[in-house]
């Protein structure tokens, strides 16, 4: 099973993920903006781990960014929203790049 990341940053900013999310069987993981306020080495790490994390259980990721980089980074498809509204959806690299 895996143990995820339960990292403690001095801006008191928190990742934690369990076993226990994974127990559960979840339909779906909601990220909403977890890479926030973490430096790129970190991020980078994070990422890697949750590629690693969808490869092999298959549950689906709703990730939460404001980072195109993110986003094309971790994301098969993207959602762009401007005030609410759908403003485009697709391929990261092309609505992103």
């Amino acid at each position: 099973m895996i143990r995820f990341l339960g990292l403690r940053r001095p801006d008191t900013a928190k990742i934690s993920f369990n076993d226990r999310a994974l127990l559960s069987a979840p339909q779906l993981l909601l990220l909403d903006e977890p890479l926030t306020s973490l430096d790129a080495k970190l991020k980078n790490a994070i990422l890697q781990q949750l590629q690693t994390l969808h490869r092999e259980f298959g549950v689906p990721m709703l990730f939460v960014t404001h980072d195109p980089m993110e986003a094309t980074a971790i994301c098969e498809e993207v959602i762009l929203l401007q005030e609410g509204r759908i403003i485009g959806r697709g391929d990261p690299a092309k609505l992103l790049g």
